[in-house]
């Protein structure tokens, strides 16, 4: 068994889909990940809380990947020193800072903050960026804005609300991030993206890139209930990575009227989706990353 499972991952890699897996994989040595890393781990050091977690996503687009994307997750606050390790302005960040939701770094519901690095395939820049939920109260609305371009019914029905900032070369991109989970809102989104969303949750967001004043079209995105929406070569490319990474499946992602697919992994070999499961102790696929020579 052992050995089958060898020559598969072996097959995949050099001969079926090699210049894709291969392309996948040298993110995971890339020098501006690596330095990403570092910056985390000198962060995490510095901090008390012992509960940390992280997670790559790769985005399909058409058969193909398009995206490979790492998150990373500080759950106390960060100085503003600290904020400019991983984003060229502090601004951005603490706009929202005072309405930041849920900052003890011991509750298993606080996300903190998410720092992201995301390589688009055939590009030599990455794309910086961070999250943060806010307090679903009046004045992070009042502050942030309801939705635009959802019905009035449910505008105000969001149970939770948060902000992305996302940076690279030429554009800053600004995102709203709004969270239903009444049973007739995710009857509603499901309808319209067309696919069934795994537990009772839905993100939607609306934004623009700011350096262009191009403003987004609100975009639904959730997760699916299985795989079943992923082609076959997706499949194979997907279960290579879980069998030689040790890599496990925490979530399958769509859009509405969009092509991408997003899968997100974590390291071991747990299935769960339960946040509490993700607050381990410092071991994630960075650290796979590390260890792994292209």
């Amino acid at each position: 068994m052992k050995l089958f499972k060898w020559w598969n991952n072996y097959r995949l890699s050099k001969f079926e889909f090699g210049d894709e897996i291969r392309e996948i994989e040298k993110y995971f040595a890339d020098f501006k990940l690596m330095e990403f890393v570092n910056k985390y781990e000198s962060l995490l050091k510095t901090k008390k809380s012992n509960h940390y977690f992280s997670t790559l996503g790769i985005n399909f687009k058409n058969e193909t990947v398009d995206t490979v994307k790492f998150y990373a997750h500080i759950l106390e606050e960060m100085s503003d020193e600290e904020v400019l390790e991983f984003i060229p302005t502090v601004d951005d960040y603490k706009r929202f800072l005072p309405l930041k939701g849920n900052g003890d770094p011991f509750n298993p519901s606080n996300v903190g903050t998410v720092l992201e690095i995301k390589f688009k395939i055939g590009t030599e820049t990455p794309t910086y960026g961070f999250f943060y939920l806010l307090q679903n109260i009046p004045e992070s609305y009042k502050l942030l804005g309801y939705p635009q371009k959802l019905p009035a019914e449910l505008v105000k029905n969001g149970v939770s609300l948060g902000v992305n900032y996302e940076y690279n070369s030429t554009n800053t991109t600004f995102k709203k991030y709004y969270y239903y989970n009444r049973k007739e809102d995710i009857e509603y989104f499901q309808k319209r993206m067309g696919f069934p969303i795994l537990g009772n949750f839905l993100e939607y967001a609306e934004g623009n890139e700011i350096s262009k004043l191009n403003n987004y079209a609100g975009f639904i995105s959730g997760f699916w209930e299985s795989d079943k929406n992923f082609s076959s070569k997706e499949k194979k490319i997907i279960k290579y990575l879980q069998l030689k990474h040790n890599f496990s499946i925490i979530g399958y992602g769509g859009y509405e009227n969009n092509p991408i697919k997003a899968i997100y992994f974590r390291e071991g070999k747990s299935k769960s989706n339960d946040l509490k499961n993700l607050l381990t102790q410092y071991s994630n696929i960075f650290g796979i990353a590390k260890k792994h020579k292209i």
